[in-house]
């Protein structure tokens, strides 16, 4: 549980964050390209895990060809002009 069992910031700059917490990185990525890092530091606070115990973080990626952008409003749910994703689904 965040705030509970472990603390986390982001660096949310080029990224959008949907009603579902999943993260979008706004620019297109060339092949063989990164990202920006968009965690920036995830931890555990002092002497809450019991001995033995570790803090594990899973990250789950998911890539798609960037054009046509309609691919990418289609599959994802997205919001995109020709260069980047403008906007996320939300809660509204």
């Amino acid at each position: 549980v965040a705030g509970t069992d472990y603390t986390i910031a982001y660096h949310e700059t080029n990224w959008l964050q949907d009603q579902n917490g999943f993260w979008y990185y706004i620019f297109p990525v060339a092949v063989g390209g990164t990202t920006e890092n968009l965690i920036e530091q995830c931890t555990a606070p002092e002497g809450s895990a019991p001995e033995g115990y570790f803090l594990s973080v899973e990250i789950v990626a998911s890539a798609m060809q960037s054009a046509p952008k309609t691919g990418v409003e289609t599959y994802w749910g997205v919001t995109a002009d020709e260069n980047r994703i403008t906007a996320v689904p939300s809660a509204d």
